[in-house]
Parts: C-alpha cells; sequence; structure tokens
C-alpha cells in the first residue's frame, strides 16, 4: 500500500475522492434531465412546431391540467387500479404466506411455482392475460361456460378495471407474499409461546398476536406495492393498447398526449403533478409507518 503522509488532504477527504465520480456522473445523467424537465414543464414547447421555440408560460400547463376532465380521469382511473390491486395483493399475499409459513409437505416447490409470475417482465404479463381475454382462444371463458357462467367482456370499458387489477395481482400477489412471509419467520418467539401457553386458539393468536406483530411489515409491503402500482403502463397499454379512456392510467395519459399531440411541455407538467401526487401519498405513508 503507498503510504499517504504528507498528503493531508487526501488522507481527510479520500472517501469523498472515491465517490466524486459517481456525484459527476449523478450530476450529468440525474440531475440535469430532471431540472430541464422541469423547465420544459413551464414552457409550451411543441414537437409539430419546433420553429416557434420554447415559449415561456410559468404554471399554465399545470393550471390547464388541473382542469382537463381527461388528465382527471387518468388519476381517478390510476387510483382505483391501485386502491383494488394493491388491496388483492395484500390480503391474498397474508393469506398464501401463512399457509406457507405452516411448513407443510411440498411448501417449497409450492413456493417456487408462486414466485414464477413475478420473474415474467409486465409487458410479457400483458401478452399472457391479452390471450386469456380475448373471447375465441380464452381457456377461462371456456371453464367459466363449462361450469354454466356466461363470461363477461374482459377487456370492455364495463369490465376492463377488474381485468387489469387480475392481471396484476397475478405477478405481483407473490412479491407481498415473499415480504410477509419473512415477516412471519422472524417474528419474536416469546408473545407466541405466551399465547399459547395461555390457550389461546388458532384464530386468537393470528388476530391478537401474529397480526399485531407484522403491521410494520404489512405496512411496508402496501408502500412499496402502492410505488410500484402507481407506475404500471406497460401491461395496460398491451391489454388495451390505451384506446379506452376507462384504462388510461396516468402514464398512459402522460405518454399519449406526447406521441399523439407532441405537447412536450404539457407532457412534462402531467408527469411532475403525477409524481408529486405520489410523493403526497408516499409521505403520508411513511408518517403511518413512523407512527
Amino acid at each position: 500500500m503507498i503510504p499517504l503522509r504528507g498528503f493531508g488532504f487526501v488522507e481527510r477527504h479520500l472517501a469523498s475522492l472515491f465517490i466524486l465520480p459517481y456525484i459527476v456522473i449523478a450530476n450529468i445523467f440525474g440531475i440535469f434531465p430532471l431540472a430541464y424537465s422541469m423547465y420544459v414543464s413551464l414552457t409550451e414547447y411543441n414537437l409539430a412546431r419546433p420553429h416557434l421555440g420554447m415559449p415561456f408560460v410559468g404554471m399554465a400547463n399545470y393550471i390547464i391540467l388541473l382542469g382537463d376532465p381527461n388528465f382527471q380521469n387518468s388519476i381517478m382511473v390510476t387510483f382505483t387500479i391501485v386502491a383494488g390491486a394493491v388491496f388483492v395483493q395484500v390480503l391474498a399475499g397474508l393469506v398464501l404466506a401463512l399457509l406457507l409459513n405452516l411448513n407443510l409437505k411440498g411448501a417449497g416447490f409450492v413456493k417456487i411455482l408462486l414466485l414464477l409470475p413475478m420473474m415474467v417482465t409486465p409487458s410479457v404479463t400483458g401478452i399472457i392475460w391479452r390471450i386469456l381475454y380475448t373471447p375465441t382462444v380464452s381457456p377461462i371463458n371456456y371453464y367459466l361456460q363449462t361450469i354454466g357462467l356466461i363470461p363477461p367482456r374482459w377487456l370492455s370499458s364495463d369490465f376492463v378495471i377488474p381485468s387489469i387489477i387480475i392481471a396484476d395481482s397475478w405477478q405481483w400477489t407473490p412479491f407481498v407474499m415473499l415480504i410477509l412471509l419473512a415477516g412471519l419467520q422472524n417474528l419474536p418467539p416469546e408473545p407466541i409461546e405466551a399465547a399459547k401457553i395461555d390457550g389461546a386458539s388458532r384464530w386468537q393468536m393470528l388476530r391478537y398476536v401474529t397480526l399485531p406483530l407484522l403491521k410494520p411489515i404489512i405496512l411496508t409491503a402496501i408502500v412499496l406495492r402502492t410505488i410500484g402500482a402507481f407506475k404500471i403502463f406497460d401491461m395496460v397499454f398491451i391489454l388495451t393498447r390505451g384506446a379506452l379512456p376507462s384504462s388510461e392510467v396516468a402514464s398512459i395519459f402522460v405518454v399519449k398526449r406526447l406521441l399523439d399531440f407532441y405537447y412536450v411541455g404539457y407532457s412534462a407538467a402531467s408527469s411532475y403533478l403525477f409524481a408529486i401526487i405520489i410523493m403526497v401519498i408516499s409521505i403520508l405513508y411513511i408518517w403511518v409507518l413512523r407512527r
């Protein structure tokens, strides 16, 4: 090792010098694009009319967005999908985690099978479920008809949101299950043993001991899946091509305004407004977690 004596500044700031290249790269490829896109959101830049330049309009794009019924619809659709998907995934993930925690025979193999959907990319998930929802080839429709039920039009305006929730839950329930299973296997054994000694039933142990101890882990899973569900795009776009207003989530709204109308400034503003909404929700979640 080369001695650093005589190089007092280097000795004191050696760690900072090592991370300096990362800081420079992060500023070039991270902070600068964010700052530039923020500036673009304050302009009336249109790719179809580049000769007009980037006239500064201040907060006009944000004000127009707040009154845009299409943006309001996309926010409502996004919140509906996120709420439904997170509820289903946490509930199903908890049930699966509790069953796998019993260490029944074959639980390891079942765990591997349950984790497979999580390894599939969202775009492939969209293709799989588009096939499953296609009336002419859908095995789901076949089995529903076999038991005498009339299958719904899965990707129609009336049923597309439940269809998206089902597809998203198929992929991400294993993620929630994995988090909750890890939490269950690391609970302190003393309260559980004390409940057994006191003669508590399985239901009483679950309700009064296991779930209260697991509450921080459940909240963590809710936070992670809420943030992930807000970013949903690939699967919804493949399922519906973004054609249905009832399935136009916020991310599709942003892309459509950019690719269909070339409103760069308006699209950038909608992205930041959506990011602010997610940030507020995340702060609320963190506040709940700290309490």
